[in-house]
């Protein structure tokens, strides 16, 4: 057991006991909103039902909604959702640069969509989490051909500490393995003597517990190329024998843990399933005494005279319940507890349903039902409903997707997969602009306002058509393009523009010159006559 070890122990403890609160309240969230992640204080069997709380699939099914909207709106498979723009905004007009970048963002996007990188199905898994517990994670790795692999780490799993910035910075994962796995992995003379004993016993089912640390390396050396050296440490080990299995590090973080919200002195994040929380819990005990009353409408319990023995009444719909008969010729088999008023619960749960779906934003990805619209209207309302999910963007933005996406570009580099850069760009930093339906609609709001302006100005300007000088008429024309994603191949590049604004300059001075040199070339040959009859 080294000193190094007993610390990583301790410091997982430590963040182990700061997360007990928000085990509680995840196990409730998961329960009833994201059953297949119900495992941070109860443990499920696998195969095991876990449907048994949930009554109304109401938080359950806006939760999937969500999930599929933000997937589908900032990382879209279908579509390209970033680019990679030169930090040096001088060198966006430099034809090298932009094929090159546009031909790096086109081998990206290549690679995310193989289907053994598994970065669609790690994306869905994520969003799950991240809209009903608030808090998710993704591991970006390489796989053993150099080629990305993503995976969705379970937030059971996880424990993470930030830096001064309020980044996460530290991640411990704590997840089990077979002996036959970790043989696999690390080899078996890595392995503590406990587990070398049970792979030599052939116990190679067993399971242990293992912690992977993922952290800054303190003393990381940038020059050099082992991976004990690089600025993120790795480090593998058997908890319960406080042994490091193995120990290498990482270029970038490559574990991103992105939260939906967060509070000002908290680590982890809260969610539209946080908040929807007591709602979902109350639409679940009303939904099951609904049914109830509904079923003994059905099929009520019933009265019977009997011979002077009283049964427990049984109150189960369509149960037998035995009275005292007496000389009243009304005694008979009857209904009784049939009173219950199901028309105002039923108004009760669908308006508890719909707060449900408007914490989840079901109001905003969806578009409502309302009068015949045209074509521009209908855009102008889904802008201004994804407008409205802006500040979803921001924080994934931040803790997802900028560090993903430097995490991939290093990675293919690395692996030789880009060209050689032109040399303008060397040296240079790179940027990344997104270009999801949810960042176009915020950019767009200039285009609004561009549009605004110019129908207010358009009056002026047929008076005063020296107005027009005052518009940048290349910069509008390709602000506007970038900003509904139109694909730069319909532009004509700037040199091209230039050289048929100056052939045009050429054909119009010609124009003008024309009846004057027409004008010289008369009155030289009139002189010309004159002095003819002279002579």
């Amino acid at each position: 057991m080294s000193e190094k070890a007993q610390k990583l122990i301790k410091r997982y403890e430590a963040l182990y006991g700061e997360r007990q609160n928000w085990e509680w309240q995840w196990q409730e969230i998961a329960d009833r909103i994201s059953p297949n992640n119900a495992d941070f204080n109860v443990t499920h069997s696998p195969g095991e039902k876990r449907m048994q709380k949930i009554f109304d699939s109401t938080g359950l099914h806006a939760n999937n909604m969500l999930a599929a909207g933000l997937f589908s709106m900032l990382t879209s498979p279908s579509q390209k959702w970033f680019e990679m723009e030169p930090g040096d905004d001088r060198l966006a007009s430099n034809p090298q640069v932009r094929v090159y970048l546009k031909e790096v963002t086109d081998i990206m996007l290549h690679e995310l969509r193989k289907p053994k990188a598994g970065f669609n199905t790690a994306m869905h898994e994520m969003y799950l989490e991240y809209c009903a517990f608030g808090t998710a994670s993704i591991f970006a790795t390489e796989g053993e051909d150099k080629h990305l692999l993503f995976n969705c780490i379970p937030l059971r799993e996880i424990f993470i500490a930030e830096s001064a910035e309020g980044r996460v910075d530290t991640v411990f994962r704590k997840y089990t393995y077979t002996v036959r796995q970790m043989a696999q992995k690390f080899g078996v003379k890595a392995l503590s003597e406990d587990c070398q004993k049970l792979f030599a016993d052939g116990k190679y089912d067993k399971k242990v517990d293992v912690l992977h640390v993922v952290m800054p390396r303190a003393d990381a050396k940038r020059d050099s190329l082992l991976a004990v050296d690089k600025p993120i440490a790795s480090i593998f080990m058997e908890v319960k024998q406080k042994h490091i299995l193995k120990e290498t590090g990482y270029d970038e973080m490559p574990i991103f843990v992105p939260r939906f919200y967060k509070g000002p002195t908290e680590k982890y994040g809260r969610s539209p399933g946080t908040d929807a929380l007591p709602w979902v819990k109350e639409l679940q005990t009303v939904k099951k005494s609904v049914t109830k009353i509904i079923q003994k409408k059905a099929d009520p319990p019933l009265m019977a005279p009997d011979d002077g023995f009283i049964n427990p009444v049984n109150t189960t719909p369509g149960g037998l319940n035995f009275y005292r008969a007496g000389t009243d010729p009304k005694d008979r088999i009857q209904p009784f507890g049939n009173d219950g008023e199901v028309n105002s619960a039923v108004e009760y749960l669908n308006d508890t349903r719909q707060q449900i779906r408007e914490m989840f934003f079901m109001d905003q990805l969806q578009l409502q039902q309302g009068p015949q619209m045209t074509a521009t209207e209908v855009l102008q309302r889904v802008e201004e409903k994804l407008r409205l999910m802006g500040p979803v963007l921001g924080r994934i933005q931040t803790e997802l997707l900028d560090p993903m996406i430097d995490r991939m570009f290093g990675v293919l580099m690395r692996s030789g997969k880009f060209s050689e850069a032109p040399e303008e760009l060397r040296g240079q930093e790179l940027k990344v602009t997104y270009t999801s339906p949810i960042a176009r609609a915020q950019e767009q709001l200039e285009a609004n306002g561009l549009v605004r302006s110019l129908d207010i100005l358009m009056p002026l300007m047929d008076r005063k058509p020296e107005m027009m000088g005052k518009f940048d008429t290349d910069s509008i024309t390709e602000g506007v393009f970038n900003m509904f994603s139109v694909s730069p191949k319909f532009l004509v590049d700037q040199e091209t523009v230039e050289a048929q604004r100056a052939q045009e300059a050429e054909m119009v001075e010609a124009e003008r010159t024309a009846p004057v040199l027409q004008q010289a070339g008369q009155g030289a040959a009139s002189i010309a006559g004159i002095q003819q009859q002279g002579e």
